[in-house]
């Protein structure tokens, strides 16, 4: 069974689980697939550069907030379109994954499958994405894991105490190194096209639908930490288990 065909029968046969929360503000982004030949790809953008946006320079799925009286697959549809140009209105939706939180806002997940593998140039909106690109399931299920390190006055208000217990003020989140589109020199390029946080959980919930498992819970993360903790000091190891509970509790990875 192909990737798509248990993608689709998994998000059909278990609806996704929306988040409650009224007064919450909500965004929607749009997991976009193509096929092309044997090729599974699933389509990224990179956030522009803007020291005031919360989302800077990260690898994310096109999207943003909803508007009033808007569905939340209606928003992500129009965000894509606003964002990078491309029209949805033809593609299968294929379901949507859980609902996620981060800083206070709940954010659905739509995943897309696109009718041809030809897409019409992407037009960007500048002020809000620096690039679109490609990167194959294939990649992505067996890229070997890496770290993203943040500090923490990024994560909390008040990162003094927690830099005390920890000896360190950074953070070290799984992540994976995606291939540059814009170079051929992978590691000139490789710390803009990290995909963390928020995206790589929805990357890690769409591989595990449709089939590919790439890190199976909280297990399997410590066991990423203790294979860092052999060739680094004690607090790499420590961070890494913080950055479990925060990214479960937080961002819920």
């Amino acid at each position: 069974m192909s990737f798509v065909t248990t993608l689709e029968a998994a998000l059909s046969s278990s609806p996704a689980k929306s988040l409650p929360g009224a007064r919450v503000p909500r965004a929607s982004v749009a997991a976009v697939l193509r096929v092309d030949g044997d090729r599974v790809q699933l389509l990224f953008i990179r956030r522009a550069v803007n020291p005031r946006d919360r989302w800077s320079g990260h690898i994310a799925f096109p999207g943003g907030k909803a508007e009033e009286g808007e569905t939340s697959v209606a928003t992500a549809i129009r965000e894509a379109h606003e964002e990078i140009g491309l029209d949805l209105s033809s593609a299968q939706i294929l379901g949507q994954l859980n609902d996620r939180v981060a800083h206070k806002l709940i954010v659905s997940t739509h995943v897309f499958l696109l009718p041809s593998a030809k897409v019409p140039p992407f037009v960007l909106q500048t002020s809000e994405v620096s690039a679109v690109f490609w990167v194959d399931i294939a990649f992505l299920a067996t890229s070997p894991p890496q770290t993203q390190p943040i500090p923490l006055e990024k994560l909390i208000k008040r990162p003094s105490f927690y830099q005390r217990w920890l000896g360190s003020s950074i953070v070290n989140f799984p992540c994976i190194y995606l291939p540059s589109p814009v170079s051929h020199d992978q590691e000139q390029n490789q710390d803009k096209y990290v995909l963390w946080g928020l995206t790589f959980g929805m990357t890690m919930d769409l591989l595990r639908a449709g089939g590919v498992v790439r890190v199976k819970g909280p297990i399997d993360m410590l066991l990423l930490a203790w294979k860092h903790a052999q060739y680094h000091a004690l607090p790499v190891l420590v961070s890494f288990l913080v950055a479990i509970a925060l990214t479960t509790s937080m961002a819920k990875l």
